[in-house]
């Protein structure tokens, strides 16, 4: 609990500190809130607490790479495509036929994340689409799992790995179309809903 309300206090912080020059102080508090979800569920001990844990972990890398400045970019996204990757080793890659279905509309998604970004993102093309391809398939084996199971747990999970995708998308219009619209109150905001909620899916999560 304790953790819980230090998360909140590190996340109000960062919110506060966007609207002025604080760059380093960005930097420092910006990883805090994902961190000490980590740290929340550490003790657990099954394949998909600790494939959520390693992805949390490996998510604040990536917070703390995307808030130093442009140059860091690359390893910011490098750093959020790995923790996609742990998260999906959590969700499971048990495929049947009916699945290869349900990953219609995220392949929609992914299409037209590339058809509108891809032209302004430069020499990022290649990591950029990476990137997409790959929170396309941890979104939808988290919709897999939560469509075969149906429990409070993999809801939560298939929730935060939506809101991930929301987040990611207020994320790449900001960076490279430049739209008023995608604040970034709104892309941290999603994000870090997105984490609780994949963290929270411990709770009660299967033990495989």
């Amino acid at each position: 609990m304790a953790l819980a309300a230090i998360a909140v206090i590190a996340a109000l912080a960062y919110l506060i500190s966007l609207s002025g020059p604080y760059a380093s102080l960005r930097a420092a508090i910006k990883p805090m809130p994902v961190l000490l979800l980590a740290l929340c569920f550490c003790y657990k001990s099954s394949r998909y607490t600790t494939w959520v844990v390693i992805g949390l972990i490996v998510s604040a890398f990536g917070d703390v790479y995307l808030a130093v400045g442009d140059s860091f970019f690359l390893y910011g996204l490098g750093a959020f495509l790995i923790a996609h990757v742990c998260y999906m080793k959590a969700f499971g890659w048990r495929v049947t036929r009916k699945q290869v279905v349900g990953l219609f509309p995220f392949l929609v998604w992914s299409g037209l994340m590339a058809w509108i970004l891809l032209p302004h993102t430069g020499q990022l093309k290649l990591p950029v689409m990476a990137y997409i391809l790959v929170i396309c398939l941890m979104m939808w084996r988290a919709t897999m799992r939560w469509i075969v199971t149906r429990d409070a747990a993999t809801m939560r999970a298939f929730l935060g790995a939506l809101l991930f995708g929301v987040s990611d998308t207020l994320l790449s219009c900001q960076l490279f179309l430049d739209v008023g619209w995608a604040s970034p109150y709104a892309v941290i905001t999603t994000y870090w809903l997105a984490q609780a909620l994949i963290a929270s899916s411990m709770i009660g999560a299967t033990a495989d």
